[in-house]
């Protein structure tokens, strides 16, 4: 019974020193992406995929966007 309490205790002994280490491994990978400034390059990719997609179809930019780029001239 013993043994067994102590192999349980190392048990979560070793699962918690692995999660800390994940949490450090996301800090890292945040700062990184951070760094490399993914958001910006993600929303510069969105803009292109969208513009592309109006220059092959022109129809769809009125099913796509239809209220203005602008939302002041929604309200007169």
């Amino acid at each position: 019974m013993r043994i067994s309490n102590i192999l349980l205790l190392l048990a979560f002994l070793l699962v918690s020193s692995i999660s800390s280490a994940d949490t450090a491994s996301e800090k890292q990978a945040e700062r990184l992406l951070e760094t490399m400034n993914v958001d910006q390059a993600f929303e510069q990719t969105i803009t292109q995929m969208l513009d592309i997609q109006l220059q092959q179809n022109p129809k769809n930019g009125t099913q796509l966007f239809p209220y203005p780029k602008n939302g002041a001239q929604l309200f007169p």
